[in-house]
């Protein structure tokens, strides 16, 4: 895995690679925070991105182009990828369910449940419109655990608090 940082013109091209491929991705994480507040906030070493699990031969395929190879394979929870000179790109694959939820495997055999239009929020990258977790999620997301610093900082940013440096 790549520690190098992810920047906005990663995250369009990557967006742009994935979208040429009929490939349809809300972001989540950092970058979906980010998205929410409509700047980048702080250094990002991954871009996570959830897709419907029909897709995701078809993400890995448009990433490969480019030079992206898979780094770690945790199917169906996750598979992680990178490319020279970038971050990673985590990819969860969600099952939709005729209720309007979303189900992402959890490595335990459970799921996580994803609520209907919580992938369908409105966020900005880099002055681009891009879907995103909604404000609700990202919360969610950001519960359960003990955060770290990048955790606390999203937080505040979440709860329109302006973190201090």
């Amino acid at each position: 895995m790549s520690a190098e940082a992810t920047s906005i013109a990663d995250v369009l091209g990557i967006l742009d690679a994935l979208e040429g491929a009929g490939v349809s991705a809300s972001i989540g994480g950092g970058w979906g925070v980010d998205a929410l507040v409509g700047r980048q906030t702080r250094p990002h070493s991954d871009l996570d991105l959830c897709l419907a699990d029909g897709q995701l031969e078809a993400a890995l395929q448009a990433l490969a182009g480019p030079g992206y190879r898979i780094k770690v394979d945790e199917r169906p929870t996750r598979i992680l990828v990178a490319g020279p000179g970038i971050g990673a790109i985590d990819l969860h694959p969600l099952r939709s369910m005729p209720d309007g939820t979303a189900r992402l495997a959890a490595p335990d055999g459970s799921y996580f449940v994803f609520a209907a239009g919580s992938l369908d929020g409105h966020g900005t990258i880099g002055g681009r419109a891009v879907r995103c977790f909604t404000r609700e999620r990202q919360l969610i997301a950001h519960s359960g655990y003990e955060p770290d610093e990048e955790d606390r900082w999203d937080l505040a940013l979440l709860g329109g608090i302006e973190p201090s440096a």
